[in-house]
């Protein structure tokens, strides 16, 4: 899947150019959307009982992403934003 894939760059880029890592953060965000997009249609279409609560998921996890990209962008690769992008990101996938 393509988002994994993304997301294994970003944690492979951590380390190194900043430049690199925003560009692969930028990757990510973009397969995260379309993830999120195609999914929430999914469950419309089927109407997934628990829909509303996975959408809230949805949205709490973008923020937290968009926020790590934030401050990615305000201070660089600060520790708490590469352990945000290693372990928190990697948990909402698995959530």
């Amino acid at each position: 899947m393509d988002l994994f894939r993304r997301l294994s760059a970003v944690a492979a880029a951590v380390d190194g150019p900043r430049d690199v890592l925003e560009e692969a953060v930028a990757g990510f965000a973009d397969a995260l959307v379309s993830h999120v997009a195609v999914e929430e249609q999914l469950m419309d279409e089927t109407l997934y009982p628990e829909r509303v609560r996975h959408r809230s998921a949805h949205e709490l996890f973008v923020a937290d992403f968009e926020k790590l990209r934030a401050d990615l962008r305000a201070s660089g690769p600060t520790p708490a934003v590469a352990d945000g992008l290693r372990r928190r990101i990697p948990e909402w996938l698995r959530f």
